[in-house]
């Protein structure tokens, strides 16, 4: 809830504070000269909070995709057997290409542009990589943000579930 609180400073001039409160969030303020101003704010940031979108760069700025990566790596590969080592071989890849990135900076298009350059790869076995392929390298990156995302580290709409996995052929 939004509340508006009317200020007067030492010189006379007056300004708007509105503090937004909703339960499960940190309170947020602001301070407006205009009352229309403050009343625009206060809906505006309610409804961004309300759809997690307000606090959304704060996990997001602190972690690359190597720190997701090394810590899917260390944590959860070693708990799958054989396929950890597939899982660690593509997370590997992913890290080599974008790990340097921010999390709030890896976008769908941006997955979108490496999936396709993992696709166009030579590989030992032929000219370029299959697409049931380029979706297993994708699904380990989907289960290292899931894992990432549910240890509380949280980043806005990262975004493996908005790329789409090349078509696989059937036999």
């Amino acid at each position: 809830m939004a509340s508006i609180q009317q200020r007067k400073s030492p010189e006379g001039s007056i300004s708007y504070r509105v503090q937004v409160r909703l339960r499960g969030f940190p309170p947020v303020s602001a301070t407006f000269e205009r009352r229309t101003d403050a009343k625009q704010w206060a809906k505006e940031t309610e409804v961004r909070i309300r759809e997690r979108r307000y606090f959304k760069s704060v996990e997001s700025e602190k972690h690359t995709l190597a720190d997701l990566v090394d810590r899917y790596i260390n944590d959860v590969v070693p708990e799958k057997g054989r396929t950890g080592q597939d899982y660690e071989r593509h997370l590997t890849w992913w890290k080599e290409q974008l790990g340097h990135y921010l999390l709030c900076d890896v976008t769908p298009s941006l997955l979108a542009e490496y999936r396709d350059k993992l696709r166009r790869n030579s590989t030992h076995q032929g000219p370029q990589r299959s697409g049931p392929t380029c979706n297993r390298y994708l699904a380990a990156l989907s289960s290292a943000c899931s894992y990432f995302f549910r240890m509380r580290l949280r980043f806005a709409q990262f975004c493996t579930p908005q790329v789409s996995m090349p078509r696989m052929i059937p036999a």
